[in-house]
C-alpha cells in the first residue's frame, strides 16, 4: 500500500473539488499546517476562529441597510474566499456547522432568498479537536459526508513537521510538484484534467468490492457520494504520480483517510485497522 505525504494527500483532496478535515488535540500544528498550504497554493486563504456563539451570518454574511444608498447592501462573510480555514470547527454550534453545507457542496450561498457564487477553486480546510474535548459539538453527518478526507496530526513524519515549523518553501512537498503552478486558474484547469483521468473497468470493480467490504466490516452505509468522491480521489493521486490512469495503489492510498471519520461508533485504530485488512485480503486486478 502505497503511503503519502500528509501535504500530498492535501493537495488531492483540492484538485478532487473535496474539502478537508484535520483531526487532533489543540497545539499540534493543524492550523500552520493548512495556512502553509494555502499559501504555497497561492491563493486567497481566510482564517476563522469557530467558537460556540458563533452565527450562520457571521460564516455566510449578511444584508444591512445603507443610510446612504437608500437600500440593502450585502456584506460578504469569510466563506467569501478560496481557501476557507475554519479553525477548530466542532467548538461551533450545529446550526452554524450547518450554514457551509450549501458552500461545500455547490460552491455557492443563499441568503434570504438571493444566492451568491463563491470563487473557484473553493476548499474548506477545517480542524476540529477529539470529540472528549470540553466545549466541542459533533459534526452532523451531513458535513462530515463533504470531507472528502481526514487527517490526523500525529502520524506527520519528521519532513512534515520541518516544513511546518520552518515554513521552507524548498522542503514543503507541494513546491516538488511541478506541474502544479500557482493562482487559482491554474489550479481549476488541473481540475478539470484529473476528471479524464482513465480508470480502468478492472480496476472500478476492484474499488467498488472495497467500499461493499467496508460497508459489510464497519457496519455502516456508505452512500453513492462517497463512492464518487474516492472515484475522484483517486484520479488526482494518479495525475499527481504523472500518469493518466488510475492503479490499484491510488486507490488503496486514499482509502482510510477517506472513511475513517465517518466511522463515529468505532475508535479510530479500530477504523484503520478493519481498513487495512480489507486491503490486504482483497484481490487487485
Amino acid at each position: 500500500m502505497k503511503i503519502l505525504d500528509t501535504h500530498f494527500l492535501a493537495l488531492a483532496c483540492l484538485l478532487s473539488k473535496g474539502h478537508l478535515l484535520i483531526e487532533d488535540v489543540p497545539g499540534t500544528g493543524k492550523t500552520l499546517l493548512a495556512k502553509n498550504l494555502a499559501q504555497k497554493l497561492g491563493i486567497k486563504t481566510i482564517r476563522l476562529q469557530c467558537t460556540n456563539d458563533l452565527l450562520p451570518s457571521d460564516i455566510l454574511g449578511y444584508n444591512f441597510y445603507d443610510q446612504e444608498k437608500k437600500k440593502m447592501i450585502f456584506k460578504k462573510g469569510p466563506i467569501f474566499s478560496q481557501v476557507l480555514l475554519a479553525d477548530e470547527l466542532n467548538r461551533a454550534p450545529s446550526k452554524t456547522q450547518s450554514a457551509l453545507l450549501e458552500a461545500m457542496e455547490e460552491s455557492q450561498v443563499s441568503i434570504e432568498g438571493e444566492t451568491y457564487p463563491l470563487e473557484k477553486p473553493f476548499f474548506v480546510i477545517a480542524t476540529q479537536n477529539p470529540r472528549e474535548h470540553v466545549g466541542v459539538f459533533d459534526l452532523p453527518e451531513s458535513q462530515i459526508d463533504r470531507f472528502y478526507l481526514s487527517l490526523k496530526m500525529n502520524e506527520l513524519s519528521r519532513k512534515d513537521y520541518k516544513t511546518i515549523l520552518t515554513q521552507d518553501k524548498h522542503a514543503s512537498p507541494l513546491e516538488l510538484i511541478k506541474n502544479i503552478p500557482e493562482g487559482s486558474s491554474n489550479i481549476t484547469k488541473i481540475q478539470s484534467l484529473v476528471e479524464k483521468i482513465h480508470m480502468h473497468t478492472d480496476v472500478l470493480e476492484y474499488q467498488l468490492t472495497l467500499v461493499e467490504k467496508a460497508e459489510e466490516a464497519l457496519e455502516i452505509n456508505l452512500a453513492i457520494r462517497y463512492r464518487k468522491q474516492l472515484y475522484r480521489l483517486s484520479q488526482s493521486i494518479a495525475y499527481l504520480s504523472g500518469r493518466d490512469f488510475v492503479t490499484p495503489d491510488d486507490i488503496q492510498a486514499v482509502f482510510v483517510p477517506s472513511l475513517r471519520h465517518r466511522c463515529k461508533h468505532l475508535s479510530d485504530s479500530e477504523t484503520i485497522l478493519l481498513l487495512e485488512k480489507i486491503i490486504k485480503t482483497t484481490k487487485a486486478p
